[in-house]
């Protein structure tokens, strides 16, 4: 199993298409923005809590989530 930060990571360094287009289909809006302001952004968590207007906390919260349904999307969709 490949962990996302190096799945992304694969998928950034080819320009062609934004990251977000590397996401799969299935996240909600706020997971796109939270895994996009993470990973591709490289924005701290307190900085993501700003934007997205929550606390640090609840900014952590949403971004384990959010990697864990992309990750389960990721491999439903290497499965079929």
């Amino acid at each position: 199993m490949v962990p996302l930060d190096e799945h992304f990571a694969v998928a950034a360094a080819d320009n062609l298409i934004p990251f977000s287009g590397y996401l799969p289909n299935g996240l909600s809006e706020i997971e796109r923005k939270i895994l996009t302001l993470r990973l591709s952004e490289d924005l701290e968590y307190v900085e993501i809590a700003k934007i997205m207007n929550m606390t640090e906390n609840a900014c952590r919260m949403q971004y384990s989530r959010a990697r864990r349904h992309c990750a389960e999307l990721l491999e439903r969709q290497k499965n079929t």
